[in-house]
């Protein structure tokens, strides 16, 4: 019984300790407040890609005003800025695997419509995903990183196909097609060779299992 009450003690003197911790000011003085200016003038950046020669990153700062795409050197010092963009929006995706080339993403005028943009080694700008209606979203890369995965609407606004582009010539191919009660969960990044297999489903629906050379990639499924 005397240890139980030890015990009891020793609890409820931690417990005070926590919460005396919890209330009590980390620094003297008032809590400093920022007005919203102080808010918006704060400068975002985002992104992760290292250069094939891993001494830049590909990111993407509002430093402008406008979000732009920037190569930041791994070892310090300001960013390059890489594109210009004066009222759209542009988020850098990756470095291409063996050269000075980008990929990034943008929509045109805040229509939420986002394409999928190269950014050639002289500065010129190609759209990999041109049209109105459609909306594309940059997939990864390929296990030999000689192609890289795109999915886009443009066939039909309600579903995402999967095109794999070549990393030379920009040729596409339709990879995976989705229908009417498809869904695709996850592109096939780790490999860029896949195959197919079809079973039943729970409900009566078959599922579309495709695998890339080290296993299950992704699953669609049809009802």
């Amino acid at each position: 019984m005397e240890y139980a009450r030890i015990g009891i003690t020793a609890l409820i003197v931690g417990m005070a300790f926590t919460f005396a911790s919890c209330t009590e000011p980390t620094a003297d003085g008032p809590i400093p407040r920022h007005d919203a200016r102080t808010f918006f003038e704060t400068t975002a950046i985002a992104g992760n890609s290292f250069s094939h020669d891993e001494e830049r990153i590909l990111i993407s700062t509002d430093a402008t005003g406008v979000f732009n795409a920037y190569s930041q050197p791994f070892d310090g010092g300001p960013p390059q800025q890489l594109t210009d963009s004066e009222s759209d929006s542009i988020f850098a995706l990756s470095w291409f695997p063996n050269d000075d080339r980008f990929l990034y993403t943008a929509d045109q005028g805040g229509n939420e419509l986002n394409h999928v943009f190269v950014r050639e080694t002289d500065g010129s700008v190609r759209d990999l995903t041109p049209g109105d209606e459609l909306k594309a979203i940059f997939g990864g890369w390929s296990g030999d990183r000689n192609s890289f995965w795109v999915l886009t609407n443009e066939r039909d606004p309600r579903y995402f196909d999967l095109y794999r582009y070549g990393v030379d010539s920009y040729e596409r191919e339709l990879v995976m097609k989705i229908g009417i009660g498809g869904s695709l969960a996850a592109p096939p990044l780790p490999h860029h060779r896949t195959y197919g297999s079809v079973y039943g489903g729970s409900n009566g629906s078959s599922v579309i299992e495709h695998r890339g050379v080290a296993g299950p990639v992704w699953r669609s499924r049809r009802s």
